[in-house]
């Protein structure tokens, strides 16, 4: 079956779907607070990755019906940095367009 972006007649409809999924990709972000050594932070990034490399993890996750995918930091700053550099009339036409589907206009 053919995904929504397969789907998509041309680049602006594409671009749409990708910020329509945005917040299902970036669900549920860390953060550790400011001033966070690098190298203390590198540390995070590897032990978050390792537990959700973790056969018994991933198990237990699939037992509960739980997705973990998990995306690094940097996946997570460029989806944000994409929205945040997109063009203002791109962005207010999707704000509309998914009111409207909400029901909110």
């Amino acid at each position: 079956m053919p995904t929504a972006r397969e789907l998509a007649k041309n680049e602006a409809a594409r671009a749409l779907i990708e910020l329509a999924e945005l917040p299902y990709s970036i669900s549920r972000p860390l953060a550790a607070p400011p001033g966070l050594p690098a190298v203390r932070a590198a540390a995070l990034a590897r032990a978050f990755l390792a537990l959700h490399a973790d056969p018994q993890y991933r198990e237990d996750a699939a037992a509960l019906r739980l997705d973990v995918s998990p995306i690094t930091g940097a996946e997570v700053l460029r989806a944000i940095e994409a929205v945040a550099s997109a063009p203002p009339d791109f962005l207010e036409y999707a704000r509309k367009l998914f009111a409207e589907t909400k029901g909110g206009g």
